[in-house]
């Protein structure tokens, strides 16, 4: 399974965003699985734009694990 994630848009996300994750940048990525475009956005936290990737795409692999583990 491959994930792909691109940046879709970056925006501030204030002051609780900030004492939350220590970056106040939030960052929403395109998802795509093997190849086939997801409808949902994944959302991105973190102080550098890598960071955040990662955090998106953990997030991703959660939702993906747990949708098997329901089916």
């Amino acid at each position: 399974m491959k994930i792909t994630l691109t940046s879709a848009e970056r925006y501030n996300g204030g002051v609780r965003v900030k004492r939350q994750w220590g970056s106040s940048t939030v960052t929403h990525f395109w998802v795509e699985v093997d190849g086939k475009l997801q409808k949902d956005k994944a959302i991105g936290y973190g102080k550098t734009p890598g960071e955040r990737k990662t955090f998106a795409k953990e997030r991703v692999l959660e939702k993906l694990v747990k949708d098997v583990q329901e089916s």
